[in-house]
């Protein structure tokens, strides 16, 4: 059976917020996104305050 493939139209990359620590493991799968996806990732409010507004999509990647 083939693989699916994912096809993005939009010319302009998607912007996904990851709060995060940047170095967390669990994140590489992200990596594999298809393109054109730009990864925001971070944790501090500081960065939180800067990336929020860029982004299209919102994902939280904190746990316990």
């Amino acid at each position: 059976m083939a693989k699916p493939r994912c096809y993005l139209v939009s010319l302009d990359p998607i912007r996904v917020l990851v709060i995060s620590n940047p170095s967390a493991k669990w994140l590489r799968p992200l990596d594999r996104l298809p393109q054109p996806v730009e990864l925001l990732v971070g944790d501090t409010p500081e960065f939180l305050a800067t990336a929020a507004p860029k982004a299209e999509v919102v994902l939280n990647g904190l746990h316990d």
